[in-house]
């Protein structure tokens, strides 16, 4: 589900999309990824985005996130972003791992349609 908002039209127009995901991470299972970002449009091809947001396990445990990126407008319509992750979490079970873990990411968004894969930055 995604819900937009017009934040700012005057310079660089603002959007507001809140979403939600269902996914999974390797290890951990099925997590629900409710989440925050703010789009600047620099040029009709470019945006900056910043996000925030909570991933929820299925046993309940939790972990946050904030992110940025870059994305680009794909001749096909699709925009692909590519970017940062910061995770927090004082879960001391599943997903522990991810306190403190920065990942880069990239979302390839088509529609109302995403997918977002998030490699752990080493």
């Amino acid at each position: 589900m995604v819900v937009r908002h017009v934040l700012n039209v005057i310079g660089n127009p603002q959007l507001e999309y809140s979403i939600i995901e269902n996914g999974t991470i390797t290890g951990v299972g099925n997590v629900t990824n409710i989440q925050t970002w703010i789009d600047t449009l620099r040029t009709p091809k470019v945006t900056y985005g910043e996000g925030k947001g909570v991933i929820i396990t299925d046993n309940g445990q939790r972990a946050t996130w904030t992110g940025y990126d870059i994305g680009q407008l794909q001749n096909n319509g699709s925009i692909v972003y590519k970017g940062i992750t910061i995770f927090n979490s004082d879960a001391t079970e599943d997903i522990a791992f991810l306190n403190n873990l920065v990942g880069l990411h990239i979302t390839i968004v088509e529609g109302d349609i995403q997918a977002t894969k998030i490699w752990k930055w080493q």
